[in-house]
């Protein structure tokens, strides 16, 4: 069993490079020497950084997250699809990590390391405290979820934390997961009817899961650019009137 929840583990971390590579360019803009005193800068690129994880990196949790087992049975081996559970809340744990990262990042750019330790500290608390009931009770599943709990109450803390050094709001964070509802609900949509009318096959699954993926993250993408262009010649309209 421990050999399984470490195939999962080396699985979410495959997806946290992911999200570092596509999160690197927005995370530079963030330490930007020459920017670092501008509050309205550090709020726009956070604000960038995240809207931009949730189009590309939702549709990958969620399509990891369904298919879980057939990923997990066809690159490990079928027993280890006992884990598909906690491999799933460790994919969502691994997009949580990579926004803590970033916020992190910001901390140490404004001079305000004492914030990340918090964030440390207040993260360490509540795993030390749940994670031992939670495995006797649930087990891998248990240990999972207190690992995803811990860091989604850090995220949180971490968000509200920064209002007061660069005025960034909860709200205006929160919807900045917004864009990436729509692409997740097509791969979940998608792999729920093929799972409803196919037999289970576990490379149809993957590879349908996957093609309808990659489309959604280009149908988020595009969506992206054209609300941009929107509200650009907004922008110049009222400029203009």
């Amino acid at each position: 069993m421990v050999q399984s929840m470490g195939a999962g583990h080396n699985d979410s971390n495959l997806e946290q490079n992911i999200f570092e590579k596509m999160s690197g360019l927005a995370k530079r803009e963030i330490v930007d020497a020459d920017e670092q005193d501008d509050k309205q800068f550090l709020c726009r690129a956070i604000m960038k950084v995240t809207i931009y994880t949730a189009v590309f990196g939702m549709p990958i949790v969620s399509f990891l997250a369904v298919c879980a087992k057939p990923v997990l049975s066809i690159v490990y081996g079928l027993r280890y699809a006992t884990v598909a559970m906690p491999f799933g809340l460790l994919c969502i744990y691994m997009l949580l990590r990579t926004q803590a990262s970033i916020l992190s990042q910001v901390y140490f750019a404004i001079g305000k390391p004492h914030l990340h330790r918090r964030f440390v500290a207040l993260r360490l608390a509540i795993l030390a405290i749940l994670i031992y009931p939670s495995i006797v009770l649930f087990g891998l599943v248990g240990a999972a979820a207190v690992v995803l709990l811990a860091n989604f109450v850090g995220l949180c803390m971490q968000v509200i934390w920064m209002k007061k050094p660069i005025g960034l709001r909860f709200g205006e964070y929160a919807r900045c997961w917004i864009p990436g509802l729509g692409p997740a609900a097509i791969v979940l949509a998608t792999v729920a009817l093929l799972r409803f009318f196919e037999d289970g096959s576990l490379f149809l699954n993957i590879v349908v899961g996957g093609l309808v993926c990659s489309a959604a993250c280009i149908i988020g993408l595009l969506s992206l650019r054209r609300s941009r262009k929107t509200r650009v010649v907004s922008s110049e309209d009222t400029q203009i009137g």
